[in-house]
């Protein structure tokens, strides 16, 4: 069985689910992506994590045996940042992030700061009274703040970053994942569910920046070359991945070997497209004709 008439010249991967769970490779993604390479398509890891630099992915896909380079790396953190760059390059942004992303878009940005950086530079960080914060933002908004999962997040930094919205900031968001899968079986927030409480607390709705938006297409673009029209996307999601299919006008692989269930295999035909469900990337591959 094939792909009905149609031979990509990129295939979009997702990361957790689909190339890995953790800290394991998932059987038959190493031989998938060699297949990509030897049939001349071109391959691009595409996660929604807001958390990590290039050199994370590089030294995951290393232990893994994944043949995967910088230049086929898509982050929402670091898509998020490039976003930012060209269109916020000059004005001041707020950051509700890792430290590692934080300090990337630090470096890239004058005028962005983490929120730790900036209590800090004002001498509020060891301050509770949250009236001074939301004077000092007052006195001096942000132009634009981005939400991102910050592992050392905390009640006062939603106070902040609440507060920053409702002095005008604009709201960024790196992606629409409420929550992501732990190998403990259980769930922790993403940067959607940090989203979703800022956009309750204040009624500012974020632009998302990573999948299904598509400013995550056009950056792919634009580094590649490859136009959307000749891309596939393969997921283990129905509101990321194959949201970004349907909505953009890709092909699109559901495989089952992440969150995916069989439930939401048959969901599937409910979304616009080119789409289809397999049981994973042997099968994504033989779909192919790989």
């Amino acid at each position: 069985m094939s792909w009905p008439g149609f031979k990509p010249e990129l295939v979009l991967l997702d990361a957790d689910g689909v190339l890995w769970t953790g800290e394991h490779s998932i059987d038959g993604a190493r031989e998938f992506l060699h297949l990509l390479s030897r049939s001349g398509i071109q391959r691009a890891l595409i996660s929604n994590n807001s958390v990590y630099l290039h050199e994370h992915y590089l030294a995951r896909c290393e232990r893994m045996g994944y043949d995967l380079k910088p230049h086929e790396l898509f982050s929402a953190g670091l898509v998020s940042a490039a976003y930012l760059e060209h269109h916020h390059g000059s004005g001041r942004i707020l950051l509700h992030m890792s430290a590692e992303i934080a300090g990337y878009i630090e470096e890239r940005i004058p005028g962005a700061v983490s929120i730790d950086n900036w209590l800090d530079s004002l001498g509020l960080a060891d301050n509770h009274i949250h009236v001074q914060i939301v004077d000092a933002l007052k006195a001096d908004p942000f132009d634009a703040l981005l939400v991102g999962i910050d592992r050392l997040g905390s009640y006062r930094k939603i106070g902040v970053a609440s507060a920053a919205l409702s002095a005008g900031a604009k709201f960024y968001c790196c992606n629409a994942d409420y929550g992501f899968p732990t190998e403990a079986g259980t769930w922790l927030p993403d940067s959607g569910g940090i989203a979703d409480m800022l956009a309750r607390l204040t009624g500012v709705q974020p632009e998302i920046l990573g999948k299904p938006s598509v400013h995550l297409l056009d950056e792919i673009e634009a580094a590649t070359g490859v136009q959307r029209e000749r891309m596939l996307i393969i997921g283990d999601r129905l509101e990321t991945d194959m949201a970004m299919a349907s909505q953009h006008g890709l092909p699109g692989i559901l495989v089952l070997t992440g969150v995916a269930t069989v439930d939401d295999a048959i969901r599937l035909a409910e979304l616009e497209g080119n789409l289809i469900a397999v049981q994973d990337l042997r099968a994504a591959g033989e779909l192919l004709g790989l």
